[in-house]
């Protein structure tokens, strides 16, 4: 049965017209239409506009992505940004995610002119440091002009913008790619694989579920293997999921870590280079049938800092942020949860890439994520000869040149 409403009057018999309406608002959407009226305050309403009484239609909350500045508000905040945090961002992405940048930063200015060679040496974290100071500093014209700055705090307070973009960066990307990766093992595994996982929500990832359970199994593990992936599910894996196991998502487009051939399209499959196009370029384009042309109108982060191509630890920070999307863990934290760190993992993943002995295969897989993702970037050195139709240009005013002289000497 439903609920009685009463509306006050003066007299419970009288026609809704007696009724005095100077203290109450007749709500014009409600389907009892004029006679039914509700008062003109009450505890649920709040802020609420005009004509949304406890049976009017839902008030429809104005979504910011529908104003048509909202856009333009964020685009401009990007820009006003100050640029240490814009450098920060950047060296989130490509330089370094976890180094301390107070350290970074005395230890550049104090061995300038250093020999690195010498620096290496010696101390190898100060070389690191100083090395990393050097790419910054290549990075941004005002880093340097910003430290010379007089006042006790200069260095401490770039120092702090620095560090503040970075966090923003790795914040960004994570938030960004807790729905981008349901979007983009959508677009490659089928709706099917997904259908135990929410778009939304991270429950229900990780070693729960088969699809994210297989990729991200230690290369060692064997997911199809009946014990091996009990052993998962419930946590007894030990030591086989520490961050110094690569998850099965690094190795080629089988996703999956053969003995004897590990290094065969390591890193080079769908699924990270899908993810490194919705960090550098856009989200669309990283779900787009043609990857090579779909690209958003909005400067994407690679745009936004001149990048055209990527480095190692681009490549470690694409591998920790989509173990980090693939897993269940709502909270990203340097040292992982259980016993997974994503510290050592991302620097495990650097060494390997900047070994010598990977010298070859590293630039063989740095050149196969720039062909994708940066196609038109392609760069023709410049030559003092004319080419093309310039050449042939030049070609035909000589011999118009050489036509006139001839011409001329003939008159005379």
């Amino acid at each position: 049965m439903a609920p009685r409403i009463h509306s006050p009057s003066t007299s419970s018999d009288a026609p809704p017209s007696s009724v005095d309406n100077s203290s109450f608002r007749t709500s014009s959407t409600s389907p009892l239409g004029a006679a039914f009226t509700t008062p003109s305050t009450s505890p649920w309403d709040g802020d609420r506009p005009a004509n949304t009484g406890p049976c009017s239609r839902p008030f429809k909350r104005a979504n910011p992505c529908d104003d048509e500045d909202h856009y333009q508000r964020a685009k401009k905040s990007r820009a006003d940004a100050d640029p240490m945090e814009r450098l920060g961002k950047h060296m989130a992405r490509t330089l370094d995610l976890f180094e301390a940048i107070n350290p970074t930063l005395h230890a550049g200015l104090a061995n300038e002119e250093s020999d690195c060679a010498v620096v290496e040496s010696e101390d190898p974290q100060r070389y690191r440091r100083v090395r990393l100071y050097h790419a910054l500093r290549d990075l941004s014209n005002e880093l340097e002009p910003r430290l010379g700055e007089e006042g006790p705090d200069t260095l401490d307070a770039v120092a702090r913008l620095i560090e503040k973009g970075r966090g923003e960066a790795r914040t960004e990307d994570t938030s960004k790619l807790k729905g981008t990766i349901y979007d983009i093992l959508k677009r490659i595994f089928g709706h099917d694989r997904l259908k135990d996982l929410d778009r939304r929500r991270k429950a229900g990832r990780g070693f729960h579920n088969d699809l994210t359970g297989r990729l991200l199994t230690p290369s060692e593990m064997n997911w199809a293997n009946d014990e091996d992936r009990r052993r998962l599910k419930e946590g007894e894996a030990g030591d086989a999921t520490s961050a110094l196991n690569f998850p099965s998502f690094m190795f080629g487009p089988a996703y999956k870590a053969t003995a004897g051939h590990r290094f065969s399209e390591f890193m080079m499959n769908d699924l990270l280079l899908r993810v490194a196009l919705a960090i550098f370029i856009a989200p669309s384009a990283a779900t787009a049938d043609d990857i090579l042309r779909s690209r958003s109108n909005r400067k994407g982060n690679a745009e936004l800092h001149n990048m055209s191509e990527m480095t190692a630890p681009s490549l470690a920070y694409l591998a920790l942020q989509v173990r980090f999307a693939l897993s269940a863990e709502e909270t990203f934290s340097k040292g992982g949860q259980d016993t997974f760190d994503y510290s050592r993992f991302y620097y495990s993943v650097i060494e390997l890439l900047e070994n010598p002995l990977m010298k070859t295969r590293t630039a063989k897989i740095l050149r196969w994520y720039n062909a994708r993702m940066f196609p038109l970037r392609k760069v023709n050195p410049v030559s003092s000869t004319p080419v093309g139709t310039a050449a042939l240009m030049l070609k035909e005013l000589e011999e118009l040149g050489a036509n006139v002289s001839e011409s001329s000497e003939d008159e005379r």
